[in-house]
């Protein structure tokens, strides 16, 4: 695995072969940056279940600002914080080991807000909706921000919340990437 673009072109990010993580493919890594190319830079960013990172990793090589990361396995904790210190990130992102549920308590507690979401839990577990119901339950969103989430093409989502709504769904062979921005208050 490597770094598409940005700072950090072409490095390459430690995996770990056999853990129950799938990383995200290049292909759709490359497609959600492609999306996003000018809402990046210095941005706020949430990685949920950032298994070896690949994601946010991309994100600080484009520009965001800052980055936390959040997997409750120790090792793709550890394997995260190699990659962002072989990389020359570090200073830029704080990693978790905690419950997704968890962490978001504690985020919330603190009043973060964030000006992009990625969330990539395992395929086909019923997360998606949960996790979605839950972000938009804390309210840790700026009003401008935006949702990512990768999901299974059999796991269908609504395509609105109560404050939130779907504003791009794409494809990429089994896997789905849903974006979903704060809905306008404004008529």
């Amino acid at each position: 695995m490597r770094i598409i673009a940005g700072y950090a072109k072409g490095r390459q990010i430690k995996y770990i072969p056999g853990l129950s993580t799938s990383p995200l493919l290049e292909k759709v890594r490359g497609a959600i940056f492609n999306i996003l190319r000018n809402e990046i830079m210095e941005k706020e960013i949430l990685d949920l279940y950032s298994g070896t990172g690949s994601i946010g990793l991309e994100a600080l090589s484009r520009g965001a600002k800052s980055i936390i990361f959040i997997d409750n396995n120790l090792v793709c904790v550890q394997t995260i914080q190699e990659n962002l210190k072989n990389l020359g990130f570090a200073d830029y992102a704080t990693v978790y080991k905690n419950d997704i549920e968890k962490a978001l308590a504690i985020i919330a507690r603190k009043e973060f807000k964030f000006d992009i979401i990625f969330i990539d839990p395992p395929y086909l577990k019923n997360l998606c909706e949960m996790n979605l119901k839950l972000v938009e339950k804390i309210n840790i969103l700026r009003n401008s921000g935006i949702i990512v989430i990768h999901h299974h093409k059999k796991e269908i989502l609504p395509e609105k919340f109560k404050n939130i709504y779907l504003s791009d769904k794409r494809k990429y062979g089994d896997a789905i990437i849903s974006m979903y921005s704060i809905k306008s208050s404004s008529p």
